[in-house]
């Protein structure tokens, strides 16, 4: 099972075991609540499950719809028709955000895709009104006697190790999700979640 964290990753095309034809995205809706949504089949470039590949789902809810079409950008579609994405091959890098979640039906722990960012922007943040260089030298001189009286504090420095392999994950049931043989990489995406209210996953 793909660890937890944020890992880097390209979306690439599955072959459609209906048509043959070879699918950047697919458009569907949910089982319960009929709710239109897209799939997008992605591989890890990095970290300790690279090369492996997951399914991003993405929901059009009046709340969701936005941030879905977010993600498409950040992915690489460009245009305006979402019909089109299919003719399009996007190989630009993005950090998908994996967490676990447990299935009720099954009670396994399965890996998801809980966001999709931009690489530019997932190391950090940005603000959406960010002060220009004026107004923060005055926005600074408002606490410059407050800070005269705050003496420097003197910390650890910090040191940057390498990098280690992710730990075991001791899921529900003492099921990893790696007793089992890895999906073939060309596949249609499995049946999308139910829960088409929340965040698109």
């Amino acid at each position: 099972m793909i660890a937890k964290g944020t890992w880097p990753a390209v979306a690439v095309p599955i072959i459609s075991q209906k048509t043959g034809d070879e699918l950047m995205c697919q458009f569907g809706s949910s089982d319960q609540k009929g709710t239109p949504q897209v799939g997008v089949c992605f591989e890890l470039t990095a970290g300790p499950n690279s090369g492996d590949r997951i399914t991003w789902i993405g929901y059009f809810t009046e709340k969701t719809e936005e941030r879905t079409l977010q993600s498409l950008r950040i992915i690489g579609f460009k245009g305006d028709d979402l019909d089109k994405f299919n003719d399009q091959r996007p190989d630009q890098e993005v950090h998908l955000v994996i967490e676990h979640e447990d299935n009720p039906k099954d009670g396994k722990v399965y890996a998801k895709v809980a966001w999709v960012n931009d690489p530019k922007r997932s190391g950090g943040f940005v603000m959406t009104k960010p002060m220009e260089n004026k107004e923060l030298r005055m926005f600074a001189a408002r606490f410059k006697s407050k800070l005269k009286g705050m003496p420097a504090i003197e910390g650890t420095k910090a040191e940057r190790k390498p990098r280690t392999a992710a730990p075991a994950d001791d899921s529900a049931n003492g099921w990893s999700g790696n007793d089992m043989p890895d999906p073939p990489k060309d596949r249609d995406f499995g049946p999308p979640p139910s829960d088409d209210d929340g965040p698109p996953f």
